[in-house]
């Protein structure tokens, strides 16, 4: 029998060996490794190189839109560029959240839209204004119907041209939209070579005026008379 000090000797080597072993084996195997099989290779450089409802984020494509829009919002990407806008029944910067707005439009179902012209001219910014003021908002004409109704009552009061409405194209060239609801137009009824974006390259015509000949594109600083709409 050997002595109990020579036993644990005998399995402290054993051990200490078992483990440098194990060390070198691992050691002298990772030395093996191909250098190309441990390089990070990233997914992406540019948006280009990613689907178009994603982009590149510190070289991985992504899907932006859990970090991008706000709360009560709804989000898109086409062509690797993000667009945010409010739910239906809310309002405000999309980006930063939108809030609920108890208010409706129509206010109470089966009402039945009709038109006043305003009795100054104002810019197209204004013209909001004046018409949340008198209990209105400044027009959408979403039909043929409608536009003829917009013309008999700004015809009546006296016009023939200058005439407000809520369309723009302000933040998206190309693409009218109806600003009281963030949808493009349905229904148009443009003059012959309209829109154009005539004039100060600087501003642009981006805002939608009524004529009795046919729509068209104008300067939003411009005074014109605001056409309002009203459910009753």
């Amino acid at each position: 029998f050997f002595p109990e000090d020579d036993i644990m000797s005998v399995f402290h080597t054993w051990l200490l060996c078992t483990l440098f072993g194990a060390y070198l084996f691992s050691f002298t195997s990772a030395k093996h490794v191909d250098a190309e099989d441990v390089t990070y290779q990233p997914l992406c450089l540019t948006n280009e190189e990613c689907p178009q409802d994603q982009t590149c984020v510190r070289m991985s494509c992504v899907n932006p839109c859990p970090s991008i829009c706000g709360g009560n919002s709804t989000c898109q990407v086409k062509d690797h560029v993000t667009s945010c806008s409010c739910k239906s029944g809310y309002s405000g910067n999309p980006f930063t959240g939108c809030e609920y707005r108890p208010e409706s439009w129509p206010p109470f179902p089966e009402a039945t839209k009709r038109y006043q012209v305003g009795d100054i001219k104002v810019n197209w910014y204004e013209a909001i204004v004046y018409c949340n003021g008198k209990g209105g908002r400044l027009a959408t004409v979403s039909s043929r119907l409608e536009n003829d109704l917009a013309k008999t009552v700004y015809l009546k009061a006296g016009h023939r041209y200058n005439i407000w409405a809520f369309g723009t194209n302000f933040w998206s060239q190309g693409q009218w939209t109806w600003l009281s609801s963030g949808l493009p137009f349905t229904f148009t009824a443009w003059s012959s070579g309209q829109p154009d974006n005539w004039g100060d390259a600087s501003c642009g015509e981006h805002c939608l005026e009524l004529r009795s000949f046919g729509w068209n594109d104008r300067n939003c600083r411009l005074p014109l008379y605001p056409l309002c709409e009203f459910y009753d």
